[in-house]
């Protein structure tokens, strides 16, 4: 599985966990899904792959408030978190931060920080048109011109998927 799959996967998994384990989203869900509850044991599992996803975004998350694309394993433990991100990767930490807060994986100051330097950060980055530029650096927000992989030239590229994700 590739680095940015791995973690999209993990962004996505803290999402639905804090959607479906703290609000009452079971409405949405089918009428066997709503009639069952989850056990003391089922609750308690999924608040810690909740709270080991959150320890994971903490790891991710640069000064600037941007989260980093991926977070390699190197063999024993984790390695540096990568040094590129997309709106994608930033609106997903943008909805998680507001899962953390809500599961009280975070306090409400914790969470309005967090929010605070993202956004405040995303006000100053390059945009094309109005859309975000994919390929940023996350300890800036500046869009990347030369691979942190390989050192290749990139081109700057806009994707509406991903700025919808972000919008």
């Amino acid at each position: 599985m590739n680095r940015a799959l791995t973690s999209k996967l993990i962004v996505f998994s803290l999402a639905i966990v804090g959607v479906l384990f703290e609000s009452r989203a079971y409405a949405w869900a089918s009428p066997a899904m709503r009639a069952s509850r989850l056990s003391p044991d089922e609750r308690a599992e999924l608040l810690r792959y909740a709270n080991d996803t959150w320890r994971s975004f903490e790891r991710l998350t640069q000064p600037s408030g941007l989260p980093a694309d991926s977070l390699p394993r190197d063999g024993v433990g984790w390695g540096n978190p990568s040094m590129s991100t997309s709106p994608t990767d930033i609106a997903a930490y943008l909805w998680s931060v507001l899962a953390a807060e809500r599961l009280k994986l975070i306090g409400t100051e914790e969470c309005r920080s967090r929010l605070r330097r993202t956004l405040s950060t995303l006000a100053n980055m390059e945009r094309h048109n109005g859309f975000y530029l994919n390929d940023l650096d996350p300890r800036t927000g500046a869009t990347l011109r030369i691979s942190p992989f390989d050192a290749s030239p990139r081109r700057p590229l806009v994707s509406s998927v991903d700025n919808a994700w972000l919008a």
